[in-house]
């Protein structure tokens, strides 16, 4: 008998039923036919609560006047407690008037962009969600769980890093997303300046502190068989104090592009990582290429303390 294959018949869902009812429905589906994804959910959703919420009568689309909230509940644990989960992917409504129609209840609010409500709210995002469950002992077994996870991976806009190799033409457009992913881990943008030719294949960044920008090219050389940085000599892409830094210890190299004026190179042996190693790996030696260069032109300060290699 053919089986079915879980985490494509979600890719294709995914397609189809993609607004924020969507993901609330298929969430609530999920919750309901499998007890652990529902605990996670909830205990996901109020985070601050010491021990794990016992409910079995979460509601969707509960309707109260004019209002219509996605979830809503009451903790066994705690009767009189009202609680309600306000789902969002790009809406930036937040529903203050919760607040006083509901105000017996905790609220949460989970979203794909960070957000402060207040304190009454307990806020997070679905890219928090989509690592805590993928990397949950009890859940990252179960095949509508992995399903789901794809679907969230595409609903909710999260860029996930795969394996590569880049001595492999076919990977280009694997590692072209993946310096996107690492690059937004570090809370850099893209820019959408000319990028890619013949020779170079990658994008522009922009990394931003004290309202002062820094904007660079990243991505690989296809003849040198080579992962580069670059940045120009104008002050209008890189602040003075970082060219000079750039300038004195001259520790780039000379290449001839028009993408940058200033280069440097992945060492060898780590380019090697991107060829024939394991993901993380990858992640990290990307993340660690980028972060090596900022420290070598007095940018550390760039990079957010919270990053982790």
């Amino acid at each position: 008998m053919q089986q079915t294959n879980i985490n494509q018949f979600f890719e294709y869902l995914a397609e189809r039923k993609y607004h924020e009812n969507d993901l609330s429905d298929i969430t609530y589906a999920l919750c309901c036919a499998n007890d652990e994804f529902r605990k996670f959910f909830l205990n996901f959703c109020f985070p601050k609560d010491n021990s794990e919420l016992d409910t079995n009568d979460l509601t969707r689309e509960y309707t109260n006047d004019r209002s219509r909230l996605d979830f809503f509940f009451h903790d066994k644990a705690n009767p009189n407690q009202e609680r309600l989960i306000e789902v969002k992917i790009f809406d930036k409504n937040t529903h203050k008037e919760y607040e006083k129609k509901f105000s017996k209840a905790k609220l949460a609010f989970i979203a794909n962009y960070e957000i402060d409500i207040g304190d009454n709210w307990s806020t997070t995002t679905w890219k928090d969600f989509y690592n805590n469950l993928k990397n949950n002992p009890t859940l990252n077994g179960d095949n509508l769980v992995s399903g789901y996870l794809k679907y969230l991976e595409s609903v909710t806009y999260i860029e996930v890093f795969k394996k590569m190799n880049l001595l492999m033409c076919t990977n280009l457009s694997l590692f072209y997303d993946n310096i996107t992913c690492v690059a937004k881990e570090l809370s850099f943008s893209t820019h959408n300046a000319n990028s890619i030719d013949k020779d170079y294949y990658g994008r522009y960044f922009v990394a931003n502190h004290n309202n002062k920008n820094i904007y660079f090219w990243l991505g690989t050389c296809l003849k040198q068989k080579a992962v580069l940085m670059g940045f120009y000599d104008e002050e209008s892409w890189v602040p003075s104090d970082n060219l000079k830094i750039i300038k004195k210890n001259k520790k780039y190299i000379n290449i001839n592009s028009s993408f940058a004026d200033y280069w440097y190179e992945m060492p060898k042996e780590k380019y090697d990582v991107l060829c024939d190693g394991n993901e993380k790996e990858q992640k990290k030696t990307i993340k660690e290429f980028i972060i090596s260069i900022f420290e070598s032109i007095g940018a550390k300060d760039y990079i957010p303390n919270s990053i982790t290699l």
